[in-house]
């Protein structure tokens, strides 16, 4: 795994489990419609974690589903790029892999598929944003 040492073992425990639903107030990415990673502007989105990975790195890293319909359509536009397939096939000729490339990436494109490390996540009693 990118970012993850094959030797290297967790330093400490992952502090949450697949399941638990958690506050992120931090960095919030997710992968783009044209497979880049978008940063995800918010004030703080509910998220049930969907998976867990050490990162030697940085520490422990997250996957997670939010949990409001409002949220997963904020991520949606924010996430839905202006250059498509089509663009890339007309304005690079000469190099179909971008349009397949942006082709693939749209396909498989899920607002709901979202990235954020330990740090990103609110303390339980920190206070919400109105």
């Amino acid at each position: 795994m990118i970012g993850t040492h094959p030797d290297e073992e967790p330093l400490y425990e992952c502090p949450y489990e697949v399941g638990d639903e958690v506050f992120v107030t931090g960095r919030l990415t997710v992968t783009n419609t044209v497979g880049g990673t978008t940063d995800i502007e918010h004030s703080g989105v509910d998220v049930r974690i969907t998976w867990t990975r050490w990162d030697y790195e940085t520490g422990w890293r997250f996957g997670g589903e939010p949990l409001k319909p409002e949220d997963v359509e904020s991520i949606r536009r924010q996430a839905t790029c202006e250059y498509d397939a089509e663009h890339y096939r007309r304005e690079y000729p000469n190099n179909p892999a971008l349009a397949e490339s942006a082709a693939y990436a749209a396909s498989i494109f899920n607002p709901k598929r979202t990235h954020f490390s330990e740090h990103d996540i609110a303390p339980p009693n920190a206070p919400r944003p109105r």
